[in-house]
C-alpha cells in the first residue's frame, strides 16, 4: 500500500490538537483522539441577514462584508411596471443591512462597481427615460459624476473595476433603437472615453474583474430592427483595449449576479429563472453549489475579488416579485453556519401578551392571554428541550413584565382581568412565588419594560390607569423594594424593546401613543439615560434579547397597523443593522432580556394577527468552524 508520504512527498504530523492553521489537503494524526483527521474546502451559499426592502434590479458593488446596493424597484407581479422605483441607498456590513444617504435620483436598472467607500453608479431607468449619468460614492453620500456618450440601462447590476478605473459594456437604450448596444466606456475617475467594441450587441451580462482584465458572459442580444431577445452562453475577455473569446457558460443566462477575477469569475442566478452558479478558472466554467432562491436582476457584491467570498442581494422572482433575500457564497476552509432562528418545541398553554425571562436552555414564560376571556397565571420552564408546567403566578397576569433568572426572577405591574393595571411584584425561586412588593406608583400600569436581575431589576415606561395614559418612569427593584429614579426615561412610552441590566440596559421603540411608533434608542447606566443610535425601523411590543452592547429585538409591530411582525434588528454598541426575522409573524411575546448575547434569543408565544401562537423559535448566531474530517487509518 502506498503511503502518504509517497503520494504526496510528505510526512504526516503527530499533534496533541488539531492545528488552526491548516491548509486544504492537509493531513495529519491527533495523538489525543487517535485519529487521522484532515482540512477540506467547503463551497456553500448560506442566508444573510434579508435587505430593509424587497427590491430588484439595484446596482452593486464592495465585497461580502461590506457591500453597497442602491436604486431598484419594488415590483409585486401587480401593474405598472417595473413598480415604484426607488433612490435607496442600503450598507451591509457582514451581518445585516443600514440605510446610507439616498442616491442622486430614483432609478431601476442601474450598474456599480467599486466599493463601499469608493462605489461608482453607471445609467439606469427611471420609469421614463434611460440616462447617461454617472455617480461616486464617498460611503455616505453621493454626487453627480461626468455623463457616459450613450444612454445604457440593462448592462447588468455590476460592472467591471472601481471607481476610477471602471468599464461599461452594452446595455439597453430603450425607448431608443436599436435598443442593445455594443459599445464599452471606460472611466478613468473624471471621464468616460470609448473602449473596445464588444463583439456582439448586448444586455444583461455578468460581468466582473478589473478594467484592463474583465470578463463578461451571458447576455441577452436584439439585432436591429427587430427585438429577437436571442440569450447568449458566450463569455469574452477584455484587456483594456479589446475583446477576446474565453470559455462557454453551461446554459444560456442574463440577469446573473457575478463577482470575481478573470481567472476566478463566478455567476449566480439569473434568467430564465434559476438558482444556477457557476464557476470560471479563465476557460471551463464548473457548476458549484445552487442559490437557495431562484432569481434574476440580482445585485452582487465581490466583483474585483476572488470568488471564495461573493454575496448577492434582491431580485427577482416570478413568483412572488421582488425580493429582500440576502445569500452569501464562501470557498473556504471553514464551514459558515448563518445565523438563523429555528423552531423550538411548542409551550405547552397558547397565548399572547405573556412575560418571559432567563435563557435559551432555561427559559421561563408567565401569565398572557389566550381565547378564554380571562387571564392566564400559567407558569412554564424550558430545559433547552421541552417546556414543563409549574406552579402558577399568585393571580392571573397579563402585559407584565420579567427579569432575572429561571431560579430566580421577579414578575411585575401587568394588568389583572378585566382590565384591572396591578402595582404589585412576585418572586420567583424555581419552585414557588412569593410577594415582592408594591411598586412606588400613584396607579397602578402594564407594558412595562423590563430587564435585570431579582435582586437588580429595572421597569421602565408602560401604561398607568387610571388616568389612561402613558408614563416616563424609571423604577429600579433591590431584591426586596422598589424605588422610583428621579430620571425618567426621556418620553411617556408603552412597550419598549428592553434588554441589558440595571446599570447597563437597552431601551429601544415602543409606542408614545397607539399607532405612534419609535425609533429611538437609550441606554441606561443605573442612574440617567443617554441618547444611543436610532432603530432602522420603528418598533413596538417587540421581544428581546441580548446586552447593551449585542442585542436584537424582533416581532411585534413594526407599523401602526394591527398586524403582527417577523422583522427583527441587531445592535452592536455602535449602530443598528437588520437580522434574519423569525419563521411566523407575531406580537406580544415572550423572551430573554439580559443573561445572554443576542446570538442566543429566544421567543414563545404572541399573537400572529388573527389567534394567540404556541411557537417557540431559537436564535443561533453566525458561527465559523474548522472543516476537519477522520479518516480510517485501514
Amino acid at each position: 500500500m502506498s503511503t502518504y508520504k509517497a503520494l504526496v512527498g510528505k510526512k504526516i504530523k503527530s499533534v496533541s490538537s488539531d492545528p488552526s492553521d491548516s491548509a486544504d489537503g492537509q493531513m495529519w494524526y491527533n495523538t489525543t483522539t487517535q485519529s487521522l483527521r484532515g482540512l477540506a474546502i467547503t463551497e456553500a451559499w448560506a442566508s444573510g441577514s434579508p435587505l430593509l426592502s424587497i427590491n430588484y434590479g439595484a446596482g452593486g458593488a464592495g465585497t461580502q462584508t461590506a457591500m453597497l446596493y442602491f436604486g431598484g424597484a419594488n415590483y409585486t407581479g401587480s401593474p405598472p411596471y417595473p413598480g415604484s422605483i426607488t433612490n435607496a441607498t442600503y450598507e451591509y456590513n457582514g451581518s445585516g443591512w443600514t440605510s446610507s444617504g439616498n442616491y442622486t435620483g430614483s432609478v431601476v436598472y442601474v450598474s456599480g462597481c467599486g466599493t463601499q467607500t469608493a462605489g461608482l453608479a453607471m445609467g439606469g431607468y427611471t420609469g421614463t427615460a434611460t440616462l447617461t449619468a454617472s455617480a461616486e460614492y464617498d460611503g455616505s453620500t453621493w454626487t453627480a459624476g461626468n455623463s457616459m456618450s450613450q444612454k445604457r440601462q440593462n448592462a447588468g447590476t455590476n460592472m467591471v473595476g472601481t471607481q476610477p478605473a471602471a468599464l461599461i459594456t452594452g446595455g439597453d437604450q430603450y425607448p431608443s433603437t436599436p435598443r442593445s448596444l455594443s459599445t464599452c466606456e471606460e472611466y478613468d475617475g473624471t471621464n468616460w472615453t470609448s473602449g473596445g467594441g464588444y463583439p456582439v450587441v448586448i444586455q444583461n451580462t455578468a460581468q466582473a474583474g478589473t478594467q484592463t482584465a474583465g470578463w463578461a458572459a451571458g447576455g441577452l442580444s436584439d439585432p436591429a430592427p427587430a427585438v429577437s431577445n436571442i440569450a447568449r452562453d458566450a463569455t469574452n475577455h477584455y484587456d483594456g483595449s479589446s475583446w477576446s473569446a474565453g470559455g462557454t457558460l453551461p446554459a444560456v443566462n442574463y440577469r446573473a449576479g457575478a463577482a470575481g477575477t478573470q481567472t476566478a469569475g463566478l455567476t449566480f442566478g439569473g434568467y430564465p429563472n434559476t438558482t444556477n452558479t457557476f464557476a470560471y478558472d479563465g476557460t471551463t466554467w464548473t457548476a458549484k453549489p445552487a442559490l437557495a432562491l431562484a432569481r434574476n436582476n440580482i445585485g452582487s457584491g465581490g466583483v474585483s475579488s476572488t470568488t471564495t467570498a461573493a454575496i448577492g442581494a434582491g431580485g427577482y422572482d416570478p413568483g412572488p416579485g421582488s425580493t429582500s433575500a440576502t445569500e452569501e457564497f464562501t470557498a473556504s476552509t471553514n464551514v459558515i453556519t448563518a445565523a438563523a432562528w429555528a423552531s423550538g418545541a411548542n409551550i405547552g398553554t397558547t397565548r399572547n401578551n405573556l412575560s418571559g425571562c432567563g435563557t435559551q436552555t432555561a427559559s421561563l414564560i408567565a401569565g398572557g392571554d389566550n381565547t378564554d376571556p380571562s387571564y392566564l397565571a400559567v407558569v412554564e420552564e424550558y430545559n433547552g428541550t421541552s417546556w414543563s408546567e409549574q406552579n402558577d403566578l399568585p393571580a392571573n397576569r397579563r402585559s407584565g413584565a420579567m427579569a432575572g433568572t429561571q431560579t430566580a426572577a421577579i414578575y411585575f405591574g401587568g394588568q389583572s382581568y378585566p382590565n384591572n393595571e396591578s402595582d404589585g411584584s412576585y418572586k420567583y425561586d424555581g419552585s414557588s412565588w412569593t410577594s415582592g412588593g408594591a411598586m412606588p406608583v400613584s396607579n397602578a400600569f402594564a407594558g412595562v419594560a423590563g430587564t435585570g436581575t431579582q435582586t437588580a431589576a429595572l421597569g421602565v415606561g408602560g401604561y398607568i390607569d387610571p388616568p389612561g395614559a402613558y408614563t416616563n418612569l424609571a423604577l429600579e427593584y433591590d431584591g426586596s423594594s422598589w424605588s422610583a429614579n428621579p430620571n425618567n426615561y426621556p418620553a411617556a412610552v408603552t412597550a419598549i424593546g428592553h434588554c441589558g441590566t440595571q446599570t447597563a440596559a437597552l431601551l429601544s421603540g415602543g409606542a408614545t401613543s397607539p399607532g405612534a411608533f419609535q425609533s429611538t434608542s437609550f441606554t441606561y447606566d443605573g442612574s440617567s439615560f443617554s441618547a444611543a443610535p436610532s432603530l432602522i425601523f420603528a418598533h413596538s411590543v417587540a421581544a428581546a434579547g441580548g446586552t447593551q452592547t449585542d442585542a436584537i429585538i424582533c416581532t411585534g409591530q413594526t407599523t401602526p397597523q394591527p398586524t403582527a411582525s417577523s422583522q427583527a434588528q441587531g445592535y452592536d454598541g455602535t449602530s443598528w443593522s437588520s437580522r434574519p426575522g423569525v419563521s411566523s409573524v407575531r406580537r406580544y411575546s415572550g423572551s430573554g432580556k439580559s443573561t445572554s448575547p443576542a446570538s442566543a434569543s429566544w421567543v414563545a408565544g404572541g399573537y400572529t394577527g388573527s389567534a394567540p401562537t404556541n411557537a417557540h423559535e431559537e436564535f443561533t448566531g453566525e458561527t465559523t468552524a474548522a472543516n476537519v474530517e477522520t479518516f480510517s487509518t485501514s
